[in-house]
């Protein structure tokens, strides 16, 4: 790997500002010149990630600086945002991780938000069950110094403090995947706070399904799956 920490012209976006959201009294999205300098001016560094990591770190413990995500159980359910705004937090963690992770480019943003800031961009996999598939071979963002394959998920809320949280099925299913994998692959889930106003990375949750067997959190199932067997109701092949 070449080490670039990026910053060029990946970047740069060719189209200025995201298009207005059509949902009413929503908040609206920020512009990209305000996402890209709003990431251009956080303080975060790769020294810090320990920080914002909820789940296991390089030492194999919980991490100390953030509360277990039980702890924010108590609280509402972050809002439902529009699909502007939830690209414009995928765009802001693109910028900060681009800034501070080497080789990590637009071709690990496999999300159809992608499209809006970089138009005819290929490598779109919308059922990945997740936004950004990263190869960190120093294990920098979770802090395992190993090399792993990075599978992060961007949720985007526009409370300033973190609050819980839906996943999709896919996500889940993403991360038992990684979870299960022996290591070689980690599921983070990237949560941007304020992000209408001031976006900031508030955690890096490693590992969500080793903090529900935990016990660090809770998952609430708010969807059935149903399906009749392939040969018609009733099949006893099921």
């Amino acid at each position: 790997m070449s080490g670039s920490t990026g910053g060029g012209s990946d970047a740069a976006p060719p189209n200025g500002v995201l298009p207005s959201t059509p949902h009413g009294t929503a908040a609206a999205p920020l512009g990209i010149d305000a996402l890209a300098k709003a990431a251009a001016e956080s303080p975060l560094s790769p020294a810090n990630f320990g920080a914002l990591r909820v789940g296991h770190s390089a030492t194999g413990q919980m991490a100390t600086a953030q509360p277990s995500m039980r702890e924010w159980c108590g609280a509402d359910l972050a809002d439902d945002v529009p699909e502007e705004v939830g690209a414009s937090g995928e765009y802001f963690i693109f910028a900060q991780l681009q800034r501070l992770l080497p080789d990590f480019v637009r071709s690990c943003w496999l999300s159809k938000f992608k499209l809006q800031f970089f138009p005819g961009e290929n490598g779109i996999e919308n059922e990945l069950g997740a936004d950004f598939r990263y190869h960190d071979c120093a294990g920098k963002l979770t802090g395992s110094g190993k090399s792993e394959l990075v599978f992060i998920e961007v949720k985007s809320l526009t409370q300033e403090c973190i609050a819980p949280f839906r996943m999709s099925i896919g996500e889940w299913k993403r991360a038992k995947s990684c979870h299960e994998s022996g290591g070689q692959q980690v599921y983070v889930l990237a949560v941007v706070t304020s992000v209408t106003r001031s976006p900031r990375l508030a955690a890096l949750i490693v590992d969500p399904v080793q903090q529900v067997t935990a016990g660090g959190a809770l998952c609430e199932v708010s969807e059935l799956i149903y399906s009749l067997a392939a040969e018609g109701v009733g099949s006893s092949d099921c």
